[in-house]
């Protein structure tokens, strides 16, 4: 997942990196984004990204990992930590040094 935030950049300031993205690992994994923007977005991830956008989150491969748990908290999807499921990466370790 690639998360952006449109209220301080367009997401067409991202879209050639989610492209680029989306090709390189196609027919591996899926790739999409995440607009931060949206309140229940921000509600359900905006803990995990603290450092600024974009950052990715790659959730780990077998069925068996779970991203959710069973209950819903502040009206939406609640995460496992994200230890359980998935890695982040951000923006400096992406190499995308010039987003501020």
């Amino acid at each position: 997942m690639i998360f952006y935030n449109s209220d301080v950049h367009p997401f067409t300031e991202y879209a050639d990196f989610a492209i680029s993205a989306g090709e390189w690992f196609k027919e591996r994994c899926m790739v999409g984004t995440v607009n931060m923007g949206y309140p229940a977005n921000k509600a359900t991830f905006g803990h995990l990204l603290t450092d600024g956008y974009p950052m990715m989150i790659t959730r780990k491969a077998g069925i068996e990992t779970k991203m959710l748990t069973n209950n819903i908290k502040h009206l939406t999807f609640e995460l496992r930590p994200i230890q359980e499921w998935g890695y982040i990466i951000n923006r400096e370790q992406l190499g995308l040094y010039y987003y501020s």
